[in-house]
C-alpha cells in the first residue's frame, strides 16, 4: 500500500487559505505583508521575496498563525521539502549578483585603466606643448645672436668700406669747394668795383654811409680802388679824374656846378639823400 503524498508548504497554505475563503487583499491588509510576497509563498517561489531565508521565515509563520496552522511544522516543511528549491534559487540568483559583481568589477577596472591612459596621454601632450614652447623661445635669441654676428662686418670690411666712404666724402668736399670757391669767384665778380684814376692835381673825396675812406687832395697817377656799394664821391676838380664804375666810365659833368666840384653817389642815387658820418 502506498504512503499519501504529503502537501509541500505552498499547498498547505493555500489549502488553509481557501478553507477560511480568506482573499489575498484582507490578508495583505491584516498581516502588513504585500498581496505579492503572499501569492510567492503558496507557489513557493522564494526568490521573489527580498531579504533571503529569514524575511522568508518571518512571512511563513505569519501566515501560518493568521491560517491556524502550526508555525513550526510550516518552518520544518520549508526546511526538508525538495531540498528547498529556496536554496537553488538563492545559489542562483547568487551566482547572477556574483556574475554581475564580476561584470562591474572588469567594467570598472576597464574604466580605470582607460581613465589612467587618457590622464597620461594628456600629460604627455602638456609636456611636448611645454617643451615647444620653451624651444620657441630659446629660438630667437639664438637667431638674432646668428643675425647680429652676420650683420657685424669684419675688420677689413669696415676698413675697406671706411676708405671708400673717406674717398666720397673727399670727392663730395672737393666739389663742394670747387663750388665754393666758384660761388665765391662769382659773387667776387658781381661785386661792384669802382676805380679812381687821379690825371691831375685835385680834391678827392670819398664816403660810405658808415665811414670816410678818401679825404684828401690827390696828386697826378694815383689810381684809387673800392669794392664797396653805394658811394659818394666829391672832386674838386672832376675834370682831373676819372672814374670807373665796374670798367665803365662815369660821366662826373652830369652833377657838376659851376665851380666845377662834382658829386655822384654810385651805384646809383642823390648826394642830397646821401648820409655820410659827419651828416
Amino acid at each position: 500500500m502506498s504512503k499519501p503524498k504529503e502537501t509541500s508548504v505552498g499547498e498547505t497554505l493555500a489549502l488553509a487559505r481557501k478553507k477560511k475563503r480568506l482573499r489575498y487583499k484582507k490578508l495583505s491588509t491584516e498581516l502588513n505583508i504585500d498581496q505579492s510576497y503572499l501569492i510567492a509563498l503558496e507557489e513557493e517561489n522564494f526568490s521573489k521575496i527580498p531579504g533571503g531565508q529569514a524575511y522568508v521565515k518571518g512571512f511563513l509563520r505569519a501566515y501560518a498563525k493568521k491560517l491556524d496552522l502550526n508555525p513550526d511544522d510550516i518552518i520544518e516543511k520549508f526546511n526538508f521539502s525538495s531540498d528547498n528549491d529556496f536554496s537553488s534559487n538563492i545559489g542562483n540568483l547568487t551566482n547572477s549578483q556574483r556574475t554581475i559583481g564580476r561584470f562591474l568589477n572588469k567594467k570598472f577596472s576597464l574604466i580605470i585603466i582607460f581613465l589612467s591612459f587618457l590622464i597620461i596621454l594628456i600629460g604627455y601632450f602638456v609636456y611636448e606643448f611645454l617643451s615647444s614652447a620653451d624651444s620657441n623661445h630659446s629660438e630667437p635669441s639664438t637667431n638674432i645672436l646668428m643675425i647680429e654676428k652676420d650683420l657685424i662686418p669684419q675688420r677689413s670690411s669696415e676698413v675697406s668700406l671706411s676708405n671708400e666712404q673717406t674717398n666720397q666724402i673727399k670727392a663730395v668736399t672737393e666739389d663742394i669747394g670747387l663750388n665754393s670757391n666758384t660761388q665765391s669767384m662769382n659773387s667776387s665778380e658781381k661785386k661792384n668795383k669802382t676805380l679812381i684814376k687821379v690825371n691831375e692835381e685835385c680834391w678827392l673825396e670819398v664816403f660810405t654811409q658808415s665811414e670816410r675812406l678818401l679825404y684828401k687832395l690827390a696828386l697826378p697817377g694815383e689810381k684809387y680802388s673800392f669794392d664797396d656799394d653805394n658811394l659818394m664821391i666829391i672832386t674838386g676838380n672832376f675834370r682831373n679824374v676819372e672814374v670807373l664804375f665796374n670798367d665803365k666810365i662815369v660821366d662826373l659833368g652830369v652833377n657838376a656846378n659851376s665851380a666845377n666840384i662834382s658829386c655822384i653817389v654810385l651805384p646809383a642815387g642823390d648826394c642830397s639823400e646821401f648820409r655820410t658820418p659827419n651828416s
